[in-house]
């Protein structure tokens, strides 16, 4: 009967598969966050685009309203300082992607080791076991023949 295959560094295998797995997570994590702040950033250019059409269609109308103009630049002020620190958090949070796919790629490269020597285990457990099949056989294969010789001898 066939011994069963049994790999010592199961339980090693599946915490890097599990390390693995928590590292693809905070990846995701951390590609949704920047997404989040892209979107912020659109959000911004958005409002700073109706910002200036509103100073368009006030400018264009006769008079002028000194504190519009004045809140209409406090407000363009106000979104240039935002989109600047939405744009320090953007580059922030590319850096954290970027370290976080460099630790799920160190993750995948320490697993596929463990899979590399689990399959080499496997195929010498493989060849171990034709190596016993085949010796059984050639012993089953001489008995026979040694029987075959002896009943040769005795009849003549």
């Amino acid at each position: 009967m066939a011994k069963r295959f049994v790999f010592s560094l199961e339980i090693v295998r599946k915490l890097r598969d599990q390390s693995r797995r928590v590292q693809q997570r905070t990846l995701a994590e951390a590609q949704r966050d920047v997404n989040d702040v892209q979107a912020r950033l659109a959000d911004n250019e958005r409002q700073v685009s109706v910002s200036m059409e509103e100073e368009r269609t006030a400018s264009s109308q006769p008079g002028l309203d000194v504190s519009a103009v004045r809140r209409q630049l406090l407000h363009r002020g106000w979104l240039k300082r935002k989109e600047t620190e939405l744009m320090k958090e953007w580059n922030d949070r590319r850096l954290i992607v970027i370290r976080e796919r460099e630790k799920l790629a160190e993750a995948i490269k320490r697993l596929k080791v463990i899979e590399k020597l689990r399959e080499r285990r496997w195929a010498q457990h493989v060849e171990q076991e034709h190596r016993v099949e085949r010796k059984a056989a050639d012993e089953t294969a001489s008995q026979r023949f040694v029987a075959h010789q002896e009943r040769e001898f005795q009849q003549a």
